[in-house]
């Protein structure tokens, strides 16, 4: 027969009649029983209590809520904390009890050193947390660049990674380096490779150099021990191939569409016209190398460039004509950067960045090309060129092709210029030509 004291099946008695401060038997388990108490706040709390080595044990289970299913096993979850009915705080208390008889019966400790076993793993999954927090892809990425010796390159690499991660998947930004897989990786990159295959090469790459450090760290003494701390395993762009070039990017450009570029920027005013109008005035050079051009490389009838494509110990120099309609652009950006930096926005203190010449280009070309490239600009002058039947080599040297062999090792570069500048005016005349017939004309002798 049940006691005052105790709430049985048969008989339920109302949780708020409990006195105050005081504990009452809600019901007895084969290991020990079911309490509750009544808080001075009224509302009710339960407990189970238990006998372990002679002593007497009481474990929280939590709050009691009227609201819940009275009939229901399992606890609601309010405000992020677990509240039970009777039932639902009976079948608590009834899964610890078997959960300490187990424990016990195979020589454990039972609930007490299951509860203390599972403080640690959750301590452990919380210190895992903040130690993951601190170990992003963006905070890898961050370590690897800050490694990098050359500035420009170290520029660049920050601000793809800025533009193409991180303002367009904060998502993979910001979590764990270690955690993000190929797959994630792939579809990040995805867009990227086809609208800017170039870009996403040198991306992957970036990336893939910086996962090969933390990897390598452990063991590698040439590399920062900061590394060692992301703890990455394997490198996840090791599956994932580099994008092919996009074909339109190697379009070249017919004259008739160069004209229709040209048509689009020749009247632009400011910054942006003249930086356009050089571009494709001075051959379709490579924008990168171009925007390096400062003040004190560039004299009134022409401008030097240092290419540090390829395997070389040094920059190889090579100058460009400038043709009296370039020279009032060159003129112009002149007498807005004092010092430093031909193309720029800010006095000459940095040079406008290639993305920002890239995006003026395709806004200016908008719908009147297809498949518009300012790559294709290059491609179009040279094919251009060709058919005006300039020599390869003039050509090369234009566009500062790749040049090899013993005799051009030790090559003038002046001794080009002529040629070079009868290749630009045959450039500008084929922009302003509205009769495309008979365009052959005599460059040499």
């Amino acid at each position: 027969m049940a006691t005052k004291n105790t709430i049985t099946d048969e008989k339920p008695i109302n949780l708020k009649e409990i006195e105050t401060g005081k504990r009452v038997q809600v019901k007895k388990l084969d290991n020990g029983s079911l309490w509750a108490r009544k808080t001075v706040a009224g509302g009710i709390v339960f407990y189970w209590r238990y006998s372990f080595e002679g002593g007497r044990n009481w474990v929280y289970l939590g709050a009691y809520d009227a609201r819940n299913p009275p009939r229901s096993t399992e606890p609601t979850i309010r405000n992020g904390a677990e509240t039970f009915s009777i039932i639902a705080a009976g079948a608590k208390a009834d899964a610890l009890s078997r959960e300490h008889k187990k424990s016990v019966t195979t020589g454990g400790g039972g609930i007490g050193e299951i509860r203390e076993q599972r403080k640690a793993e959750r301590l452990e999954r919380e210190a895992q947390k903040i130690d993951d927090k601190k170990h992003t892809v963006a905070s890898l990425i961050e370590l690897y660049s800050a490694s990098l010796t050359n500035t420009k390159t170290r520029r660049d690499f920050e601000g793809m990674f800025a533009k193409h991660i991180i303002g367009t998947h904060p998502q993979i930004a910001h979590a764990p380096a270690k955690s993000v897989d190929s797959e994630t990786w792939a579809d990040a990159l995805r867009e990227l490779a086809n609208q800017h295959p170039h870009t996403a090469r040198k991306l992957r790459s970036y990336i893939k150099a910086a996962y090969s450090m933390a990897i390598k760290a452990p063991y590698d003494l040439n590399i920062s021990i900061k590394f060692k701390a992301f703890k990455i395993k394997s490198n996840p762009f090791n599956d994932i191939p580099p994008p092919k070039a996009n074909k339109a990017d190697k379009d070249a450009l017919s004259a008739d569409e160069l004209r229709t570029y040209w048509l689009a920027i020749r009247d632009l005013e400011g910054i942006k016209g003249a930086v356009l109008r050089l571009h494709l005035l001075t051959g379709g050079l490579r924008v990168l190398q171009l925007l390096r051009l400062k003040r004190a490389d560039i004299k009134r009838d022409l401008f030097t460039l240092y290419d540090i494509k390829g395997k070389r110990d040094e920059p190889t120099a090579y100058s460009t004509p400038i043709t009296a309609t370039a020279r009032q652009d060159f003129d112009y950006l002149l007498s807005i950067n004092s010092s430093g930096f031909v193309f720029s926005t800010n006095g000459g203190m940095t040079s406008i960045s290639p993305e920002t010449v890239l995006h003026w280009a395709q806004k200016a070309a908008g719908d009147s090309i297809v498949n518009f490239k300012i790559k294709r600009i290059r491609s179009g002058i040279e094919t251009l060129l060709s058919s005006r039947r300039v020599a390869k080599d003039i050509r090369g040297r234009l566009q500062s092709h790749g040049i090899t062999g013993v005799q051009d090792v030790h090559y003038d570069d002046y001794d080009y210029l002529r040629e070079k500048l009868n290749a630009l005016k045959l450039i500008e005349k084929t922009l302003n030509e509205t009769d495309t017939d008979n365009n052959v004309i005599k460059l040499f002798g």
